[in-house]
């Protein structure tokens, strides 16, 4: 037979041989007919050289349209109701899915709560398949925190994809010997090598060459380290996808990066309900926050109330509670095989390797507020308070971006500037690492740090915005060392400070949960009777004025007076401010002679240590104009208020807040002497200073912006005081609440330029929501209701409503002659209104 002859005719019998395989490998079996035509074949094969190449090539063909065949059709396209397989046996189930995949190790199961990542996947199928030319060959690097749900997306596009592709192979990364067992046996699951035969040198270069001329497969690279530790895994060539997924977050041009971040909060929700099967939204919100929503975090959770039959709610209140066993549960569900606590261990373990400072600065990190941390404003400016390596890399500003990079790269933390930003939960796991002493050192350590840097100062402006900055880190190390017991006194100087500046910024509430934090921590550190208590008794008196609770700011008042007579001595200066911060509580509850006599005794303290030029004279000056204008004597009031503003201009500038309560003042004393164009000068000036110190919606701003409205009004411009009081009234009941003393105030101006404009009813709804304000926050014998009672009387008057006028006049005056005497203005003129009134009746 002549050789080429020969040839064709191997190549025949090796093409029918591949088509029988073919055949048992769709059917399971090899069919009657397709045995007689090979046959047939060979026979006539052997006389006819052009039969044999055109058999050879259909069955070459079809092999290879087998080994190279696009994704089949998705699992939606079964056979059609009421027929069955060509083997006739509908017992046998061999799903589409299972019969395209013959190359699958993926042993995450899927996660039946996935959610969240929609946009993710679509990036991530999106880069890999883009048609560009590094798409074919660089890999997709999925890095994030740890906990983050790196392999939990990568599960779910093998998931997802696992038609698109003829091999889908998972890698176990994290160590060498994984790595390359994992790697090399898919040569082995190819046939491409004999299992015994081979060293796994060899099996791994294998399945490197088969991954460079093959396409349709996709190989994941799970939990890699570094480029280092798996470049040479990565295929340089070939149609196949690659994903990468590691804690590293700096690939180069190994890898493109695609960064997984924390659930979006709503998804985070959403995660919870559909876990736990439960319906509380608040709840699960509220939880989602407290975790971080952190997926691994959040799976933990699920896990503990699905095995518990914990409630949302509950579960919160037991991790706030006990965090550091419940992060050490094990999850259940999805490709989640570590705590929260464990899963950044190995992170952990690297820093420590690479950089001792990195160490130091992630415990520094650890008892701060958890975003926002300033290298310079916290790390250098506090570097004498820091452990040696820390300290020394503070001073040198590469060793410090070393260590910031060490923490970088296993996405521990993030930079942005010089800002530093961590998750809530690593701070946790950071925490409960320390020992019990270090922890206890480390707390005292951050919190003595934030005392010294915390840089508020109450008349200086300039410090005001850099103590917002740092106000959340100040109370994140006075937390800790609060919980802790450690550095007591300074947790409570941090506090008072924090309590101030919230003041200044008109946030009463949390002000007030600050002081009494310092307060507290004080009492159990000091005693009941140190003159640290009495500064923080007095601060916390303070914010309760503002807030309206006067009884309870006169308390406290009143105590730290009695400490600081017992301390200093009656003529000492902090005693003077004592007298005078009780003089102005007792003002505001109506008591202008207790008031008058507290704030001469206080002025006179003060003159007399001073002379006659202090600010804390000043202060002093200002609170007796005040009372003066009080009880009638504005000539009295004007001298005090320009004595007052004359110190303040020199001690602060002409543009300071404090001058322009001064300046306010006068303007006061100005509109009540019917000078309205000074007045109107001076609350101009007030407001623009007001607004340039709080911003536009501040409560010192709104009381400019209703005294600029009262002016108008009494020159007649009703619109423009109308809207003046309008906006006074949105400040005060946004910063200080709808049942605030100061509200009434603010209804009250308003209903009077409303029946300046004949809105009577408009006028009668903001005087009766104004007595009721004031009466629920002063007493129903306070001077300010009067006040209202004597304007809602002349509106009922003008109504022609008498019998009721005559009932507010006569309420009001008994008040206004309880409290200013029959020859006060006021009390004269209520009067006279009743007089009118009454005379009104008879006829």
């Amino acid at each position: 037979m002549p050789k080429k002859r020969t040839s064709i005719i191997v190549l025949c019998v090796l093409a029918i041989g591949w088509g029988v395989l073919l055949d048992f490998m769709v059917s399971n079996k090899i069919s009657n007919g397709l045995i007689e035509t090979c046959s047939d074949a060979l026979k006539w094969i052997n006389g006819n050289q052009l039969a044999t190449a055109i058999i050879a090539a259909v069955i070459a063909g079809i092999i290879l349209k087998f080994i190279r065949r696009k994704p089949i059709a998705s699992p939606k396209e079964k056979q059609p109701p009421g027929t069955t397989s060509e083997t006739d046996q509908p017992e046998r189930k061999v799903s589409v899915e299972e019969d395209r995949k013959p190359i699958w190790n993926v042993s995450h199961p899927r996660n039946p709560y996935f959610t969240g990542r929609e946009g993710l996947l679509a990036s991530l199928s999106e880069s890999l398949t883009s048609g560009e030319p590094t798409a074919l060959t660089q890999p997709r690097a999925v890095h994030g925190l740890g906990g983050v749900g790196k392999t939990q997306l990568a599960s779910e596009f093998c998931h997802t994809h696992r038609d698109s592709y003829e091999v889908v192979w998972w890698v176990r990364a994290e160590e060498p010997t994984t790595l390359a067992t994992d790697y090399g046996e898919l040569a082995v699951k190819l046939g491409l090598i004999a299992e015994a035969d081979a060293k796994l040198a060899e099996r791994v270069d294998a399945t490197r060459d088969w991954l460079n001329s093959n396409g349709e497969w996709l190989l994941v690279l799970d939990n890699a380290g570094g480029p280092g530790e798996v470049k040479e895994y990565i295929p340089n060539s070939g149609s196949g996808h690659t994903i990468i997924t590691s804690r590293n977050a700096t690939w180069g041009g190994t890898a493109k990066p695609l960064k997984v971040e924390i659930l979006a909060p709503e998804k985070a929700v959403k995660f919870l309900l559909d876990r736990t099967k439960q319906k509380d939204k608040k709840a699960a919100a509220a939880l989602a926050e407290e975790l971080g929503c952190l997926p691994l975090a959040l799976e933990q959770a699920g896990s503990y109330m699905e095995a518990t039959g914990q409630s949302l709610a509950g579960y919160h209140k037991l991790f706030r509670e006990q965090c550091e066993t419940l992060l050490g549960h094990p999850p259940g569900c999805g490709d989640y095989g570590e705590t929260v606590r464990t899963t950044w261990e190995i992170s952990f373990s690297k820093v420590k390797e690479e950089s001792p400072a990195a160490v130091e600065l992630l415990n520094l990190c650890a008892f701060l507020d958890p975003d926002n941390i300033s290298l310079v404003d916290i790390v250098k400016q506090g570097a004498e308070h820091l452990p040696a390596a820390l300290q020394k890399a503070a001073g040198k500003e590469l060793e410090l971006d070393k260590a910031v990079a060490a923490l970088k790269k296993y996405s521990l933390l993030e930079r942005q500037d010089n800002l530093l930003s961590l998750h809530r939960l690593v701070q946790e796991v950071v925490r409960e690492r320390l020992s019990g002493d270090e922890r206890t050192a480390w707390a005292g350590r951050v919190c003595t740090l934030m005392d010294e840097i915390f840089p508020f100062e109450w008349n200086d402006p300039d410090t005001w915005a850099a103590s917002s900055a740092l106000r959340p880190h100040a109370q994140a190390a006075a937390a800790q060392a609060g919980r802790l017991q450690v550095s007591l006194e300074q947790a409570a100087r941090l506090y008072d400070k924090i309590g101030c500046h919230l003041h200044r910024q008109a946030v009463y509430k949390q002000a007030l949960a600050a002081h009494q934090k310092a307060l507290q921590l004080a009492e159990n550190e000091l005693g009941q009777d140190h003159e640290k208590v009495a500064i923080f008794a007095n601060n916390l008196g303070v914010v309760l004025k503002e807030m309206g609770d006067y009884p309870a700011a006169k308390e406290h008042y009143e105590r730290a007076l009695r400490i600081d007579e017992v301390i200093y001595g009656p003529d000492n200066p902090n005693v003077g401010i004592r007298v005078g911060n009780l003089g102005g509580v007792l003002r505001a509850m109506g008591d202008l002679v207790g008031a008058k006599e507290h704030y001469e005794r206080a002025l006179k303290i003060h003159v007399n240590v001073y002379g006659p030029d202090h600010p804390d004279v000043a202060t002093g000056v200002s609170n007796l104009g005040i009372v003066l204008q009080d009880t009638g004597d504005l000539t009295g009031a004007k001298e005090h208020y320009e004595w007052a503003l004359r110190i303040h201009e020199a001690a602060y500038g002409p543009d300071h807040p404090t001058v322009a309560i001064d300046v306010n003042n006068l303007g006061d004393v100005h509109r009540e002497m019917g000078d309205y164009t000074a007045a109107k000068e001076h609350y101009e000036r007030a407001l623009r200073i007001d607004e340039a110190a709080y911003g536009p919606d501040h409560p010192a701003v709104a009381i400019g912006v209703s005294n600029l409205g009262a002016v108008l009004g009494a020159m007649g411009d009703y619109a423009a005081a109308k809207e003046h009081y309008e906006r006074a009234l949105r400040i005060c009941e946004t910063t200080l609440g709808p049942k605030h003393p100061s509200m009434a105030t603010r209804l009250n101006n308003l209903a009077i330029v409303l029946e300046k404009m004949s809105d009577y009813v408009g006028a009668q709804d903001y005087y009766e929501q104004a007595l009721r304000i004031a009466e629920a926050a002063y007493s129903p014998d306070h001077p300010e209701v009067a006040t209202v009672l004597h304007n809602l009387g002349e509106l009922l008057e003008n109504m022609g409503k008498l019998e009721k006028a005559k009932e507010h006049y006569e309420r009001a005056l008994r008040i206004l002659r309880q409290f200013l005497g029959d020859d006060h203005s006021k009390t004269k003129a209520t009067a006279a209104f009743l007089e009118r009134v009454n005379k009104k009746l008879k006829d």
